[in-house]
């Protein structure tokens, strides 16, 4: 499948990190009608304690097991949240039973505060999959990057490597990485097309599907680089849009993959068509705020910075996003303090439309 697949850090001798978990959850059970409803599940965790949070409707009568003892009820909620201290194993099993009037739901999430040591800076690549090697070179030297290393890896490895990738057989594939002007200087785009096995499905066709959406770059001519791009055939979503300043458009790759190329004064550019400054950021949807930003908190990414984008219908801003009746998403764009001038990770949750 073509699209964003993975972001890669920068190591460093950087402090650990600490970070409020979410190891379960959050995870919403509704009463049934008949017996009382149950439901259980198995997760992982560091053996250490944690807290289980319940947030339930008026009447709600709920049990809670965890590994086997009762740490919520019986008893019959009045609305509101509860934090409970319990103790998580290296795997738990939860379950939850609903004995309340049929309708009345809880959600459940367990949280637990951890500190790891990921010596992570910054955002150091960004995986892409691409279904045409050699086609995606040839986007990357059109957009701008011309800083390259290929072949990137070999073409094959060992079965222990292909596991880490999720498959079970060993792999072929075709792997580059294209900096803007010098190598290793700033985040790299890592360009892998799978031999074998093969998957030509298309990437995400709206951007505010779950995942990875899309990477900004910054150009001290935005006009110059629409302009060119489109001459050289690439597909241009839409023409320059948003105040002066801070104007962006969206292009897209052969394969479908969003990017966005904005305005940006601070770094000089490249001396090429499109006149690139650097990677500004990568953009992640989410359904969890709370539990990604957590979670990012471990590579680094402490300081966050509310944000989002509220954009009408019928506007110009609302055509270039893909969405001519208008949208809207809330989030953070987060940053490390180690790389203030790295890209940030926006995180985003889309309300309307929701995906």
């Amino acid at each position: 499948m073509a699209g964003l697949l993975v972001v890669g850090l920068f190591p460093s001798v950087a402090a650990a990190e600490e970070a409020d978990l979410t190891q379960f959850g959050p995870k919403t059970y509704t009463r049934t009608t008949g017996q009382p409803t149950t439901a259980s599940s198995s997760f992982n965790a560091a053996q250490a304690p944690a807290r289980l949070i319940v947030r339930g409707d008026d009447n709600a009568k709920v049990t809670i097991r965890l590994n086997g003892k009762t740490v919520v009820g019986p008893g019959r909620r009045d609305g509101g949240t509860t934090s409970t201290p319990v103790d998580l194993l290296p795997t738990n099993r939860i379950e939850v039973q609903l004995s309340g009037k049929p309708g009345t739901a809880v959600k459940v999430r367990v949280k637990q505060q951890v500190t790891v040591d990921t010596r992570a800076t910054g955002v150091g690549i960004y995986g892409l999959q691409v279904t045409n090697f050699e086609r995606q070179l040839g986007f990357w030297d059109d957009f701008g990057l011309k800083a390259v290393i290929n072949p990137a890896g070999p073409e094959t490895n060992t079965i222990e490597m292909a596991q880490v990738l999720g498959l079970t057989e060993p792999y072929r594939l075709k792997v580059s990485l294209h900096w803007l002007s010098q190598i290793g200087v700033g985040a790299a785009a890592d360009t892998v097309q799978f031999i074998d096995p093969f998957n030509a499905d298309p990437p995400y066709a709206k951007l505010n599907h779950i995942g990875y959406t899309h990477v900004t770059y910054g150009t001290r001519d935005l006009d110059g680089a629409v302009t060119f791009l489109r001459s050289r055939g690439v597909t241009v979503v839409s023409d320059p849009v948003g105040t002066p300043g801070s104007r962006y458009a969206f292009v897209r790759d052969d394969d479908g993959t969003y990017y966005q190329l904005v305005e940006d004064s601070g770094a000089p550019g490249s001396a090429t068509p499109t006149a690139l400054t650097r990677m500004t950021s990568i953009t992640l949807n989410v359904s969890d705020l709370e539990a990604t930003t957590e979670f990012l908190k471990l590579f680094g990414f402490t300081q966050a910075v509310p944000a989002g984008e509220t954009v009408q219908a019928g506007t110009p801003e609302a055509v270039a996003w893909g969405f001519p009746s208008g949208f809207r998403n809330r989030g953070f764009d987060l940053s490390n303090p180690a790389q203030p001038d790295g890209p940030k990770i926006q995180v985003r949750k889309w309300t309307s439309p929701y995906n």
